[in-house]
């Protein structure tokens, strides 16, 4: 009399529930690290308030923009700022050694 068992071995019931494992482990976990990086992990950006304000003054005393643009884009620029989530660090470009990311780009 042979015997039918429908239910698998030991073994290849233990290799059922670690490939099952690493099927859930490791998409969880590329997700929460991403998750991580995008909203909450600390990020650096620069803003070179010296050439931003020097290209503005070129372009107003050129006659490129009239006092109401000038207004808009240092407006502009402040909304930017004020807008970054806050895992988001702004320095000033003169106070940053390396390249870092830049704001104004």
């Amino acid at each position: 009399m042979t015997r039918t068992n429908a239910t698998p071995s030991g073994k290849f019931q233990w290799l059922q529930r670690i490939a099952f494992s690493f099927m859930v482990v490791i998409p969880v976990s590329v997700l929460s690290i991403l998750i991580y990086h995008h909203y909450f992990a600390p990020q650096i950006m620069v803003v070179d308030y010296k050439e931003f304000l020097e290209e503005q003054r070129k372009l107003f005393l050129s006659g490129n923009i009239d006092e109401d643009t000038l207004q808009r884009n240092l407006t502009g620029l402040q909304v930017k700022i004020q807008s970054q989530p806050s895992n988001i660090i702004i320095l000033n470009k003169e106070t940053v050694l390396n390249d870092a990311k830049a704001l104004t780009d």
